[in-house]
This record gives structure tokens, sequence and C-alpha cells, in this order.
């Protein structure tokens, strides 16, 4: 029988001497987590960085009185934003969760009860309201998860219309932020909801970029390296914090993503816990997008369903901002014919289109097997970022034609691009070109749109993004 106390004294241990060998690394107050009695982790709290366009929308939109709505998806790094932010302007933050009404009530009082002007516990929602009527100085306050307060009471959101409309006092101004696009849209956003229109700004907070990624953790752009950690974590500061001490992607993903109760094993019910999104179709869509089916016709016959049973849960899944819809260059954002779909988030595309179909197998192949399989999925996630940084720009596929992106100058100018996760020389460049333009020619679009340039993009791009 095993020794858990043991087995914490050795992890303990373990962590206590590695802070030692890394003295300028910080650990959070919760740097030691029990998963289980076998499996520990630890935080490492990275530098702040960027989040300046979000401090100023905030410092813009937040004057007296002002209702202001923050969402974005989990782990990307709200909460230590607002905190940050809140510090700055002498804000109060509080943070919902989920349990009945009397009990979230109780916990926001006792996190805000310090700037209010009497000691009367709220027994309901009006109490609380009245309490934030004595308010006398002006205050920010910030409740985080705020989907939970509404998921336990659903007249809340009737309720806190009705205050923010008649409120007596204009001294306090109010920041609601949580992770659920779902929830947040249908409150905020649906023209149904008692609180639409009421917000003054509704920011969605990005994931952040390859950039932030090096400066937060200290490694080089051009070091394609380090890009294939990013690769497999994206935007997102949480994931960062969990492979600081990795060099090599490889390594990266065995501790994220293969080793013993790993990380990542979990996230993707974790958001869709927060969309809530349920049932086995939504997965099996998911799956079926991660390993290879891209068109809705493809998504489908991999589910044995019909196409039109199969639309509207990929709808639920793009509203959700889970999967992303892309169109081919010139097609309508109406009832478009050519149509592919991939998963959003890179984190969760390997997710599904590594981890779920090789984790069995996985440490049965080979490292260079391994490199391959990390190689081509951030050579994709590669492809997509440089389409974004040519912006209006659109993929292309026709028949047996595919050109990475079509970018729009005007309605009769295109520049075309091709993108290589790899370092090319001049000769290999010119030579792409020539069969970029070889290409063009052969589309229907040829005898409309001028190219006005080819771009071939290799891996010295990194520096750009």
């Amino acid at each position: 029988m095993f020794n858990s106390h043991a087995i914490f004294n050795i992890h303990a241990t373990a962590l206590f001497a590695k802070a030692a060998l890394h003295p300028d690394k910080k650990l959070s107050p919760l740097g030691i987590i029990v998963v289980s009695s076998y499996y520990m982790h630890y935080d490492v709290i990275m530098d702040f960085v960027n989040r300046i366009k979000e401090f100023e929308t905030l410092n813009t939109a937040l004057k007296k009185g002002r209702l202001v709505v923050v969402f974005g998806r989990r782990r990307i790094g709200k909460t230590r934003m607002l905190k940050r932010w809140l510090s700055d302007v002498g804000g109060s933050y509080t943070q919902a969760i989920e349990a009945a009404p009397p009990i979230q009530i109780r916990q926001i009082y006792r996190d805000i009860r310090h700037h209010l002007e009497t000691n009367i516990e709220p027994k309901n929602w009006e109490d609380m309201f009245e309490l934030l009527n004595s308010i006398k100085k002006p205050i920010v306050l910030c409740i985080d998860e705020f989907p939970y307060l509404v998921a336990s009471d659903a007249s809340l959101p009737s309720r806190l219309q009705a205050w923010l409309d008649h409120r007596k006092q204009t001294k306090l101004s109010l920041v609601l932020c949580g992770s659920s696009f779902h929830m947040m849209h249908d409150t905020f956003l649906y023209h149904g909801s008692p609180l639409y229109g009421r917000a003054h700004k509704i920011m969605h907070v990005q994931p952040m970029t390859y950039a932030d990624f090096c400066k937060a953790s200290k490694r080089k752009l051009s070091d394609p390296n380090s890009f294939n950690i990013f690769a497999l974590l994206g935007g997102i500061p949480k994931y960062w914090e969990l492979a600081q001490d990795f060099t090599e992607a490889t390594a990266c993903v065995q501790d994220l993503f293969f080793s013993h109760a790993p990380y990542m094993q979990n996230e993707p019910l974790k958001i869709f816990k927060d969309e809530n999104i349920k049932g086995n179709q939504a997965f099996s869509v998911m799956e079926a997008v991660g390993r290879g089916a891209h068109r809705p016709s493809e998504i489908a016959s991999r589910l044995g369903i019909p196409q039109t049973q199969v639309s509207k849960m990929i709808y639920r899944l793009k509203d959700a901002s889970v999967i992303q819809r892309d169109l081919a260059f010139g097609e309508p954002e109406r009832h478009p014919k050519r149509v592919l779909y991939q998963i959003s988030d890179p984190a969760f595309r390997f997710w599904y289109s590594v981890f779920s179909p090789h984790r069995s197998r996985w440490s049965t192949y080979t490292k260079q097997t391994q490199k391959k399989y990390v190689y081509d999925f951030a050579s994709t996630v590669f492809e997509n970022l440089c389409r974004k940084q040519h912006q209006p720009s659109w993929r292309y596929w026709e028949k047996d034609i595919e050109i990475d992106f079509v970018q729009k100058l005007d309605q009769k100018n295109i520049i075309l691009g091709e993108v290589k996760y790899t370092k090319l020389t001049k000769q290999e460049k010119k030579s792409i070109e020539e069969q970029l333009i070889q290409k063009w020619h052969a589309t229907r679009w040829a005898n409309k749109y001028h190219i006005k340039g080819c771009k071939v993009i290799d891996q010295n791009y990194l520096k750009q993004l």
C-alpha cells in the first residue's frame, strides 16, 4: 500500500530543490497542488506582459456608474488581467462560486463589505443592491464568473436590469466577467435579454500572441523550438506557465498530454462545461474535425448521420467559438458553397488531431516519429498565423488546386501566398512563386483578379509574428 505522506514529501522535496536551482522563478502561494496521492504540479508565475489595449479600453469605458462586460475562454488570463488593473485603479474584486444564491450572495458580501456603509448582511439580491446603493465613494466592483450567478438564479438578469435602470447613485462602476461565450452572449448580446443594451462596453479578451509568449517566457522569436511549444499551447498564458521549463516541444507534449494524469487530459471537457455543450454528438464532431474531416459532408459521413442533422451541432460549436469556419476566396459570407471547419484553439486542435488519435500508441513511437507529429502540427499553426498577418485574406481550394492564402488588395488586385514551415533558399522561393502563378491561372477567378505579387513565407518570418 502506498504511503501518501511519504510520496508527498518526496515530491515536495523535489519541488523545493527545483526552486532552489531556479531562484529567479516565483512559486504561487498555492504552488503545490495534490491531484492524487502520487501526482503533483506547481505553478510558475510568469511576467505579466501586454494587455495594454485592454487596460486602455477599461480606463476609457469605466466612467462613473457604467457597466462593462468582459468575456473570454477559460485560462486566457482574464482574472489576472482584471486584478492587475483593479490594483491600479483601486477597485474591488470578488469571484462568484457554484452554489445556491444565498451562499453566493454571502460570498460576494464578505469580499466587498469593507467598501460598504453598513454591516447588515444581505439575504437576497434586492438586499445586495440596496447595499451597493449605499456606497458613497467612487469605486469599481468586478464580479468574476458571473455566469455562475445566472445559472443559479435565472431571474438575476431581470433584477440587475431593474437596479441599473433605477438606481439612486452612480458612484459604483460594475465589471462583470465570465468564461462562457454562450452564457455571456445570451445575457448581454441577445436582443431579448433584460440586460441587452445595458453594458457600455463588451470586451472580448483574445488569446495572446507568439511575441507575448516569447517575452513572457524569455524565449527567442526566431527559434523554431520556441514556436513549436507555442503551437501546442496557443495564446493561453496558463498553459505557458506549465511549459516554462521545457526547451524542446516533444518533452513538453509528453508532460502536458501523454504523461500519467496529464494536465491537458480533461481541458476540452471544462470548456464544454462552460459552454453548456452536452452529448456525444458534440464530442464526435470535434473528433471528426480533429482527425481531418473539415467539410460538413465529411463530418456527417464520419458520424454516419445526415448532413442536416450534424449542421445544428456545428453551428452550436461555432457560436461557442470552439470551431471556426473558413471560406474559400471569392465565396459569399451568406450561403457559401465551399466551407471548411477547423478547431479554433491550437491546444484543443492538438488534443483532437494528435493526442486523441495517438494516446494509446504514443509511447511506442520513436522520438523521430513524435517530433514529426509535433512539427507537422506546428506547421498548420504557422500557416494560420501567417494568413492572419496578411488580412484580408482567405485560403483557396478548387478541385486539385490549393493556395495557402489570397490577399485581396482591392476589387481587381490580389497577392498570392504560400507558407512553408522550413527555411528556403532564394531559388526555392522563386520556384514556388512560379508554381503559385501557374495555379492561379488555372482557377475560376484568373480572369477577374490581377496578381500584383507573390509572398513565399518560411521560418524566417517567425520574427514578425
